[in-house]
């Protein structure tokens, strides 16, 4: 058992983040993503918020820093994303 590993994070995931590098990327993205078109590899994580999951991803994986995450706006320009605004909702 690991101790202080958020339990959203399965052994999949898990390995993934491992294997993940500087300048690697993932996207926590929601149901109506077509992530089995676009992703090489998916992890389905039905049922959590992306919110929670994106919590739990950098509670072990720091970002690199910078303009390292984005969110959606409404006219599809990527913005800059502050994580210190996450808020849990589990």
């Amino acid at each position: 058992m690991l101790k202080g590993v958020d339990p959203l994070l399965g052994p999949e995931l898990l390995a993934i983040l491992r294997a993940m590098g500087h300048g690697d990327e993932i996207a926590v993205v929601d149901a109506n993503y077509p992530a089995e078109t676009h992703g090489k590899r998916v992890v389905r994580m039905d049922g959590h918020t992306a919110s929670a999951i994106l919590e739990a991803v950098l509670s072990l994986l720091p970002l690199d820093g910078g303009d390292a995450a984005f969110r959606p706006c409404p006219l599809g320009i990527a913005i800059a994303w502050n994580p210190s605004s996450l808020t849990s909702k589990r």
